[in-house]
């Protein structure tokens, strides 16, 4: 599975979008939440691709919105309605 996204649920006033990619040994998940009374967390959580063991979660600042990810190698880029951000991943797994 490669990049898929769940949207808005329309005519509800939650929002989430987690936009994803996957390689060999990681899973990269970026998220945007967001509740009805406009409370919103964004971010980026990284697991590894096997047995989805969480390495590291970075949140971002407020109404920084994660567009899209990408995995290439141990670097996780994210698209982010303030530019791109890069996240090297460090891990013993």
């Amino acid at each position: 599975m490669k990049r898929k996204e769940v949207a808005n649920i329309e005519g509800h006033p939650l929002g989430v979008r987690l936009p994803l990619d996957i390689n060999e040994k990681y899973v990269a998940v970026a998220y945007y939440l967001h509740d009805e009374i406009g409370n919103e967390r964004n971010g980026v959580c990284v697991f590894t691709s096997g047995r989805l063991i969480k390495i590291a979660c970075k949140e971002f600042g407020e109404w920084e919105r994660p567009i899209n990810v990408k995995l290439e190698g141990n670097i996780v880029y994210v698209q982010t309605t303030n530019g791109v951000r890069a996240y090297k991943i460090l891990s013993l797994w």
